[in-house]
């Protein structure tokens, strides 16, 4: 099979399953998730595997049509990586305020609770702000 067809076959397959993990990190599916990753390192093994190949063959000459369109693919795999890395540490972001969200609901909540009654129900004390007024 001739390297370049199979680079070219690679890059669009890593290209499509990058865009898919970059739908799901969007639409917060993180279900999905870890099985696309794991499909696209597949394809990233295969786009290493045939690049390498591709460099080890000095006598096969490649078509310049061909050559273009696997530049334009190659450079859509890199903004398709910048597009998932944004869209990761905007998850990662919202993940994190969520979290912090939820602890400062926590410990708010811990603050104002004093004691347990007999029957199992809190008993809540006075914010120290609303006693003196501030």
């Amino acid at each position: 099979m001739n390297p370049a067809l199979s680079l070219m076959s690679a890059t669009s397959e890593l290209l499509a399953c990058m865009e898919k993990e970059a739908a799901l990190i969007r639409a917060y599916n993180p279900a999905g998730l870890e099985e696309m990753q794991q499909q696209k390192e597949v394809f990233a093994m295969s786009y290493k595997a045939w690049v390498d190949n591709l460099k080890n063959k000095t006598d096969h000459a490649i078509d310049p049509k061909l050559e273009r369109e696997l530049m334009e693919a190659t450079a859509k795999c890199g903004a398709a990586v910048e597009n998932n890395m944004r869209a990761l540490k905007a998850m990662r972001n919202i993940n994190e305020r969520v979290l912090q969200s939820l602890i400062c609901a926590i410990e708010e909540n811990r603050t104002n609770i004093s004691a347990y009654r007999q029957n199992g129900t809190t008993k809540r004390t006075r914010n120290p702000a609303q006693v003196t007024g501030i």
